[in-house]
């Protein structure tokens, strides 16, 4: 099943560890956040979704340290907190369950993978609803336990309960979104899928929020960003791709637009955008090459492999770190 547009462009952003860690620094609890070194989280590849479930909403899963001077425990050498996001474009009264399978997925792989440890490591889930209402069931999974009335608090020590962080889009302006925090292209993946569904109002407001914040989309993996947040637009709205490409350049700074350009000339379309094509891919890995040698010099025939083979999201992590690594091998790291 091909991934829907709100999949695809949820994954490409906040797949990105940089832009998660801004999502979860305005959504997680202070005294959380401030235990949590979210400079260091990582990405854990891999998916817990059903595959009946793709094509409504998609899972990315993060591991953050905690910071130096919490505890540790004993029969745990490297501490660490799994973040698990998961998108949602329409309600569903049952997520707590989904979210409890998922998250009992995960344990079950990382006892498999550290079959000495005797803890595991705690799980936060966090739901970004982008609805057209806002949501309107619960957050706790106690709420859906059946329980007579009166019941519930002499029960409560015996059943299982947690909660999980909801970010419901529905309920917040663009205002609210763009005055979040530092990365520009969080905030505008996240006006993005608020307003997908307003196909006449969407692109101008998309335009309107890229102009305001011209000044912050200078980071080296700000041109793939916007080129995935360009097919977005071509598969939620009726503009064609030229239009889309041509007005999103005008609108950013210099040094972006001639990247972005060449990424987003390579978008197969086909009617609507099919998403970032392989031409699209080949412009990354032709991008990553001309910023490596104009750094660091021709390229050996290991690392020409590498980027060869690699796929969309690692070059993307790549171009990320080109600009500012102080080597090839250094920004190719895994």
């Amino acid at each position: 099943m091909a991934p829907s547009p709100h999949d695809a462009l949820f994954r490409a952003i906040f797949g990105l560890p940089r832009h998660a860690a801004a999502e979860l620094g305005a959504v997680l609890p202070r005294e959380l956040a401030e235990r949590l070194d979210l400079a260091e989280l990582t990405r854990v590849e891999g998916s817990f979704i059903e595959e009946t479930l793709r094509a409504s909403s998609s899972d990315l899963l993060f591991r953050a340290p905690w910071r130096r001077g919490c505890v540790t425990p004993p029969d745990t050498a490297d501490p660490f907190l799994f973040l698990l996001f998961e998108h949602q474009s329409t309600f569903d009264p049952r997520m707590p369950l989904r979210l409890l399978g998922y998250m009992t997925r995960i344990w079950e792989r990382h006892r498999r993978e550290y079959p000495d440890e005797r803890t595991l490591p705690p799980i936060v889930p966090l739901v970004i609803h982008h609805g057209a209402t806002p949501w309107h069931g619960p957050t706790r999974f106690a709420e859906q336990l059946k329980l007579p009335v009166g019941i519930a608090p002499s029960a409560s020590p015996w059943t299982l309960d947690f909660e999980f962080l909801l970010d419901d889009l529905a309920r917040q302006s663009d205002a609210e979104l763009l005055a979040r925090g530092h990365d520009a292209i969080a905030r505008l993946t996240l006006l993005a899928l608020r307003n997908g569904r307003d196909r006449e109002g969407f692109f101008p407001r998309l335009i309107a929020a890229i102009r305001a914040l011209q000044g912050d989309l200078r980071s080296p993996d700000a041109a793939s960003a916007l080129a995935a947040l360009a097919s977005y637009v071509c598969h939620v709205g009726d503009a064609p791709l030229a239009q889309v490409r041509d007005t999103m350049a005008a609108a950013l700074p210099p040094e972006v637009r001639s990247p972005f350009m060449t990424i987003a000339e390579q978008l197969k379309a086909e009617g609507r955008a099919e998403g970032l094509s392989e031409g699209a891919t080949t412009a990354q890995r032709e991008s990553l090459t001309l910023v490596f040698e104009a750094r660091f010099g021709p390229l050996d025939a290991a690392d020409r492999t590498r980027i060869a083979a690699a796929g969309s999201e690692q070059l993307l992590r790549w171009i990320r770190r080109s600009g500012t690594a102080p080597s090839v091998a250094a920004a190719m790291t895994e």
